[in-house]
C-alpha cells in the first residue's frame, strides 16, 4: 500500500467533485423559455377548458402540452438534476399551494364580478404565477448553490 492507493483515492475524489459540479451546473442552469411558455400554456388551457363546450379536447391539449414540456426539460438537461437540496419538497408543496390559492382566489373574484370566462381568467393568473414562481425558485436555487451545497 502506498502511492497507488493514494493516487486512486485522489482520482476518485476528483471524479466525485467533477460530477458534483456537473449536477450543480444543471441545477443552476436557467430554465429554457420554451419550458416556461409551454407549461404556462398547458396550465392556462387546463383552466380555460371549463369555459368552453369543447372542454375535454382543450383539457387534453393542455395536459399533453404540460407533460411534453416537462418531459422535454428532463431530456434536454445534459446531467439529470438529482441533487439533494434540503427543503425541496417543502418548496414544491408551497409553490403548488400558492398556485391553487391564486387559481381559486381569482376564480372566485371573477365569478363575483360576473366576468366572462372566469375559468380562463383564473387559468391565466395561475399560468403567470407559475412563471413567476419558477423564475424565483430558480434564482433561489442558484444562490444556494453559490453559497454552498444546499
Amino acid at each position: 500500500m502506498g502511492s497507488t492507493d493514494t493516487e486512486d483515492a485522489r482520482r476518485a475524489l476528483e471524479d466525485i467533485a467533477a460530477r458534483r459540479r456537473q449536477v450543480d451546473a444543471a441545477n443552476a442552469a436557467p430554465l429554457p423559455w420554451w419550458y416556461l411558455v409551454g407549461t404556462a400554456a398547458g396550465l392556462w388551457a387546463i383552466g380555460a377548458s371549463q369555459d368552453f363546450s369543447t372542454s375535454a379536447s382543450i383539457m387534453a391539449a393542455g395536459l399533453v402540452l404540460f407533460i411534453a414540456t416537462n418531459t422535454g426539460l428532463e431530456r434536454s438537461r445534459r446531467v439529470r438534476s438529482r441533487a439533494r437540496i434540503p427543503g425541496v419538497w417543502l418548496v414544491a408543496a408551497g409553490a403548488i399551494g400558492v398556485l391553487l390559492v391564486v387559481d381559486i382566489g381569482v376564480l372566485i373574484a371573477a365569478r363575483l364580478a360576473h366576468a366572462p370566462r372566469p375559468n380562463t381568467i383564473a387559468g391565466a393568473a395561475m399560468a403567470l404565477t407559475f412563471v413567476a414562481l419558477a423564475v424565483c425558485i430558480q434564482r433561489i436555487t442558484r444562490a444556494r448553490l453559490r453559497v454552498g451545497r444546499g
